[in-house]
């Protein structure tokens, strides 16, 4: 089975965002850098699908190992609008003729992925997610077209972190039917992120993540996922960003939502690449030079011999107590409003054989 990653940008901005949601440029690149390297150490082939932008960056740039680039994303035009970046993802694991897995750049795996021969396979099973029901309550107001696979009181979706399978051909007809979907409510999904306030990215992954999930249930579809436990809170999420435990309990990472602005996540994945090749971290360190686009305070490398020296810096430019646990986490909340902080994530090891739903 062959093992996909996709990555693409906006073209329509006059500036490239490359961050995409992590505290710094820098560690966007260090993830794609650090989940290309553990993919081809256990595969002997990675595609890359991309656009101009993307290949100039990973593979003229940052020379990512991987073996095949598919350029399918720079003709791609969003039947929408490029906020809604679902719809790429949901595109590029569309076109295979072939049994896939697609794993997102910011999934870490140390360890070959064991594969029974599942039709449908993702990474974990969703349990009613709270951020569903407003996006859904939002669509049946707004939305005139709306297939009866989406008639699902529970909001069970699943985790795209990985996601494939045998059933290739299952993914086309889902992408017919999602972009059906989007184009006949253009409208109501714009109106949906502007007048009820529901932020964009929730929006993308009802569209990418409960949607598919209900789709291959209502068309009789098994899913199989790979994490054997069903997450039921989405902070029980915090034990998928724990570097600290690798490689002795954990082996699966997938960093999300605000584990991606999390200081501390941020340096100690600089900090595992570091450890697994030296000039790779170098590598992104200079193309981040190039890029001219580092502006947080951390960007101060020269200053440090290893990323993950800049601790106590951070701290003290953030002005935040050195009792990290209390003190950070009680600024973190403040500033953003949120009882989500990924700093002490669970222990225990959660990755394994096949599951399904």
């Amino acid at each position: 089975m062959k093992i996909v990653q996709a990555l693409w940008f906006n073209k329509n901005k006059t500036q490239i965002d490359f961050s995409a949601g992590w505290l710094d440029v820098r560690y966007h690149l260090m993830s794609w850098a650090l989940s290309s390297l553990l993919l081809k150490r256990h595969n002997k082939s990675i595609e890359l699908i991309t656009d101009n932008v993307g290949f100039d960056l990973l593979i003229n740039q940052l020379s990512l190992p991987y073996t095949t680039v598919n350029l399918a994303l720079e003709h791609f035009e969003n039947p929408i609008a490029d906020q809604f970046w679902a719809l790429k993802k949901i595109y590029a694991y569309s076109i295979h003729e072939e049994p896939f897995l697609f794993v997102d750049g910011d999934v870490f795996y140390f360890d070959s992925f064991q594969l029974d021969n599942e039709k449908i396979i993702a990474q974990n099973f969703e349990n009613q997610f709270s951020f569903y029901y407003p996006v859904q309550e939002a669509i049946k107001r707004t939305c005139n077209v709306v297939g009866s696979y989406l008639d699902n009181p529970q909001l069970n979706a699943i985790n795209t972190g990985i996601i494939g399978g045998q059933d290739f051909k299952f993914f086309s007809y889902f992408k017919n039917e999602i972009f059906d979907f989007a184009i006949n409510n253009k409208l109501a999904l714009h109106e949906i992120v502007n007048k009820y306030n529901i932020e964009a990215k929730y929006v993308n992954v009802w569209l990418e993540q409960y949607c598919l999930y209900n789709y291959a249930k209502f068309n009789n579809k098994q899913v199989s996922f790979y994490l054997k436990n069903k997450i039921v809170l989405e902070d029980d999420y915090r034990y998928l960003a724990d570097f600290a435990h690798l490689p002795s309990s954990q082996v699966f990472l997938h960093i999300m939502h605000l584990a991606k602005i999390n200081p501390t996540v941020c340096e100690q994945l600089a900090q595992r690449l570091y450890l697994e090749s030296p000039e790779m971290h170098r590598r992104v360190e200079d193309v981040c030079r190039q890029l001219r686009s580092t502006h947080h305070f951390l960007n101060n490398v020269d200053s440090y011999r290893l990323p993950f020296e800049r601790t106590a810096y951070l701290l003290k430019e953030i002005f935040i107590s050195s009792d990290l646990p209390n003190g950070f986490e009680n600024e973190y909340n403040r500033i953003k409003n949120s009882d989500k902080f990924y700093y002490r994530p669970k222990q225990e090891n959660r990755y394994g054989r096949c599951t399904s739903v």
